[in-house]
């Protein structure tokens, strides 16, 4: 019994340093550009378009090699008039979407959409229905 308290008192909590810089606060409003897409940087995103509608045409849409495997962000719709429209990989191939019914999805005010990463594939997948606002 003493060898398996000494065994667990030296186990080490994990660490995902590539996971340092992402905050679990909200993040501010951040502009997202087509060509850039979007960088992760809160596990909550509020999200608009740079200068008035984007559609992301960034390939991925969102880089994944910092991130780990079933990480899950929420993106916030921040202005109906700068929306952000994810494009589904049967839409833009390498987008790294995969979109419920494949359908691209476009997020205004309010708007909510959740995405869980897939490290294998390297691929976001919708993990709740766009709840729109």
């Amino acid at each position: 019994m003493t060898r398996i308290r000494k065994r667990i008192g030296r186990m080490r909590p994990f660490f995902y340093p590539q996971l340092q810089q992402v905050s679990i606060d909200p993040s501010g409003i951040t502009d997202i550009a087509a060509a850039t897409g979007i960088e992760i940087q809160n596990v909550t995103m509020r999200i608009q378009g740079a200068a008035g509608s984007v559609t992301i045409s960034a390939t991925p849409g969102i880089a994944a090699e910092f991130m780990i495997d079933g990480f899950e962000v929420t993106l916030i719709g921040q202005s109906d008039t700068n929306t952000v429209t994810l494009q589904d990989e049967s839409s833009l191939t390498g987008s790294g979407f995969v979109l419920e019914d494949a359908i691209n999805k476009t997020l205004g005010k309010g708007d909510t959409l959740k995405l869980i990463l897939n490290l294998s594939e390297k691929k976001w997948y919708q993990s709740s229905p766009l709840v729109d606002n």
